[in-house]
């Protein structure tokens, strides 16, 4: 938490996101997706320090969404499929590729 504060603190003072990444030594794609979440939450950076750990990590992580796959025509062709290529894999000489 203490790093995503210092990321509110570099951006109220208009640093750019190399010059945040550089300083902290956070990646920069990282600290674009921390720096886009602050921003689409529509609170100044300001009220953003004053916030507590758990409010601020609900702004920062958010929960992961799970893609529902029951509906995909090739994955469950695939997945028809999984046993015969097991079974093909442990003979010698077929690879992943030829398959």
């Amino acid at each position: 938490m203490q790093q995503i504060r210092a990321i509110i603190q570099f951006l109220e003072k208009g640093y750019s996101l190399r010059a945040i990444s550089t300083q902290l030594g956070i990646c920069r794609p990282t600290i674009t997706v921390y720096a886009t979440r602050l921003k689409n939450t529509a609170i100044p950076f300001e009220a953003l320090r004053q916030l507590g750990d758990p409010e601020l990590s609900s702004i920062v992580y958010t929960p992961v969404v799970s893609i529902d796959y029951s509906e995909d025509e090739r994955r469950t062709d695939f997945n028809n499929r999984v046993t015969y290529f097991v079974k093909e894999l442990e003979r010698p000489g077929v690879t992943r590729l030829l398959l």
